[in-house]
């Protein structure tokens, strides 16, 4: 890795093997100092871990959101998903939908971590991050 581009205390890997064929996300989020232009991006496996990131960064500096997700019919099989808005269920819906809710760019409802359709709005719902833009960093 070349040292201009190590952040102290980061590890980088040439390869990483995922262990099950369930979803993950990849986030890129502007450095702290915005007018390098400087992007990092983070491959996240668990949604709690996505939401904390997405916290501790903040919403502000994230500027591309991905979920990659495996064929529901071929084993070895993903997709990847714009995600223009993440959102944390209410209290009741938790036990069955999981910690996050996704809205994929061109798409005018919100998913749960299972890729099953959620309900219309529901009071007690907090919104995470919303992209600015359906045209994210890395898009032609």
């Amino acid at each position: 890795m070349p040292t201009d581009l190590t952040i102290p205390g980061s590890r980088h890997w040439l390869a990483v093997m995922l262990s099950t064929e369930a979803p993950w996300f990849l986030v890129s989020f502007r450095g702290q100092d915005d007018s390098a232009g400087f992007v990092q991006t983070v491959a996240v496996s668990w949604e709690s871990t996505l939401a904390q990131l997405i916290e501790s960064v903040g919403p502000l500096r994230v500027v591309s959101l991905r979920w990659v997700v495996p064929s529901r019919t071929k084993a070895g099989e993903w997709s990847m998903k714009k995600i223009s808005e993440l959102w944390q269920p209410a209290d009741d819906e938790m036990a069955n939908s999981g910690p996050l809710f996704f809205r994929v760019i061109g798409k005018n409802h919100l998913y749960d971590s299972f890729q099953a359709k959620v309900a219309s709005p529901k009071a007690g719902r907090r919104l995470l991050v919303r992209l600015a833009s359906p045209k994210q960093v890395g898009d032609p």
